[in-house]
């Protein structure tokens, strides 16, 4: 009687076990294949344990997913021999729906006949996909916080280089001045002298360029009127642009957003934006468009993600400005590397362009967004933080 109460206990405690761990189970005759499972097991895949009876192992093995079988299957051949105390492997099963979801199998031989060959096998399942997913998460944000201490650190060493370059090319620069002054008008060796003179112009931009971009550029901010600025800015825009491109503009007429920005490069910022809007192009002109509104912090979508990596909206109002192609859009393979400095996908260009947008935006505290199709356009969307409501 207390055997039987006992036995009773135990599988009471086994079942309320299996319950609070969310464990299904598993029998396994070995010689003739058939696989009998639990109800938990049959919901972990989705189907109804009547649609399980009978099964096969093979069938099990088919549901696995090919990428984790042969691991699987090693470490079974590993317990029978006796190499491995239990039998654990984690795999990825196909659900009935057509989703794949990872499952622990825990099991061990219970059964062998007098040479040892395994007959009998038992064991449990348990559904640990939200697990995985966490660790895909987690490793994700590790790979996240290392490139950006990765960036941090080549910032750093960076702007250390350009601050050094900058200098030196100022002294050549003025050196190079006082050659040109001493040299008489129209002599070849004055000639020389203007044009290293001039290389070395542009070799200061290009040093300058990177200071923007690691936000080492000097300049105060003050209250700036956004929406005027713009203004102020598309009479030179229409000028630069190539023969039969528009410029066209969507801006508030009274009442714009107010930034505590330096207008200088924002004015910059936007040059380079509708400079990179219509090199976009691979064929007929077209309309760009420039529209500005304000839009809540919450209210920004992620769209194809934000640059930079770790900026997040706050809850306060932001500026929005976006501008609009038509051009050719751009392949998903470089969507990652556009802000990336010296990479560009022109002959011609010196692929800072987006580079110094970004370093401009981040000095604002801002963001940005960008949704792209190949073949019909692209739509960047710089965000910055307002100093008041308009």
């Amino acid at each position: 009687m207390n055997e039987h109460r006992e036995e009773a206990n135990n599988a009471e405690l086994l079942a309320m076990v299996l319950e609070a761990t969310g464990a299904g189970i598993w029998e396994w005759n070995i010689e003739s294949g058939e696989v009998v499972f639990n109800e938990r097991t049959a919901e972990i895949i989705g189907y109804d344990l009547k649609d399980l009876q009978p099964f096969h192992i093979d069938q099990w093995m088919a549901l696995c997913h090919p990428e984790d079988a042969p691991h699987a299957q090693q470490m079974l051949k590993a317990h029978f021999k006796g190499e491995q105390l239990y039998f654990i492997a984690e795999c990825r099963m196909k659900h009935q729906q057509g989703w794949w979801v990872w499952v622990e199998t825990r099991g061990r031989v219970v059964e062998r006949d007098e040479a040892g060959k395994p007959l009998r096998m038992m064991g449990t399942h348990i559904d640990i996909t939200q697990r995985k997913r966490a660790e895909e998460e987690r490793k994700q944000i590790e790979a996240v916080n290392y490139q950006l201490q990765k960036a941090e650190s080549l910032g750093r060493m960076a702007a250390a280089i350009a601050h050094r370059f900058n200098n030196q090319l100022h002294v050549v620069m003025g050196n190079l001045q006082m050659g040109i002054d001493d040299v008489p008008e129209g002599t070849e060796t004055r000639i020389i002298l203007k044009e290293a003179y001039e290389a070395a112009k542009r070799a200061a931009t290009v040093s300058g360029m990177m200071l923007t971009y690691l936000g080492h550029k000097p300049g105060g901010k003050q209250r700036v009127d956004l929406s005027a600025e713009i203004r102020k800015s598309l009479p030179l825009l229409e000028a630069m642009a190539p023969r039969g491109f528009r410029i066209e503009a969507d801006l508030p007429v009274q009442g714009g957003p107010i930034l505590h920005a330096n207008a200088e490069l924002l004015q910059q910022m936007l040059t380079n934006l509708v400079v990179n809007a219509w090199e976009a192009g691979t064929g007929e002109p077209y309309s760009i468009r420039i529209t500005l509104q304000t839009i809540e912090g919450e209210r920004i979508p992620p769209e194809s993600g934000w640059y930079p990596a770790d900026w997040k909206p706050g809850l306060q109002p932001y500026a929005c400005i976006s501008v609009a192609d038509a051009g050719g859009g751009i392949p998903e393979a470089d969507m990652d590397r556009l802000f990336d400095p010296f990479f560009t996908t022109k002959a011609l260009g010196r692929g800072m362009g987006l580079a110094v947008v970004l370093g401009i935006v981040q000095g604002h505290e801002g963001g940005i967004t960008i949704c792209s199709q190949p073949g019909k356009g692209t739509v960047v969307n710089v965000f910055l933080p307002l100093a008041e409501h308009p």
